[in-house]
């Protein structure tokens, strides 16, 4: 039976912690601040309704990063900027445009990676949309117009390609 290592103590001079019964170490109070210890921890019923809000925008960001990895967008890359650029598009497709600083700061990338990552997944939704006989006329500057259909029709393209990859793998 192997040994267990004995766990790490926090010293208090370094980290100003102080480590509870349980093992858990608690930060505490400053000068002036009080903590309601009794009271229990709840989120707030706007919290929910607001994950339940965003959940399409969320999915349709999820989509286009899928989409983004199939046309090799995210090969050899750092795929945080492109979390930024779906989430972007995404909302534009919700009517809601966001700067590449606030999609970048929520996806924890730079905005100048972002902004890049955001071009390189536009331009391939472009190229996508034109070869469909109503994408003929997107183009990078009336993106926006088109993408509230254009992003549930990447959707449904990455299903129907899912569809068919495993239709194939059955036959075979």
């Amino acid at each position: 039976m192997a040994s267990t290592q004995p766990r790490p103590t926090p010293s208090s001079a370094a980290e100003k912690e102080k480590e509870t019964n349980d093992g858990l170490f608690v930060v505490p109070p400053r000068k002036g601040e009080t903590f309601p210890l009794d009271t229990p921890l709840t989120v707030s019923k706007n919290a929910a309704s607001r994950a339940k809000d965003l959940a399409p925008l969320v999915a349709d960001a999820k989509a286009l990063l899928r989409f983004a990895r199939k046309r090799g967008l995210l090969v050899g890359r750092n795929p945080v900027p492109f979390v930024s650029a779906a989430l972007g598009v995404a909302a534009e497709a919700y009517g809601v445009f966001l700067s590449h600083e606030k999609t970048a700061s929520a996806a924890r990338a730079t905005h100048s990676a972002a902004r890049r990552a955001s071009h390189s997944l536009r331009s391939e939704l472009v190229a996508f949309a034109n070869t469909f006989e109503w994408g003929k006329h997107v183009s990078l500057k009336n993106l926006p117009k088109f993408a509230p259909s254009l992003v549930p029709h990447v959707a449904g393209a990455l299903e129907a390609n899912k569809a068919e990859v495993g239709r194939t793998h059955l036959v075979l």
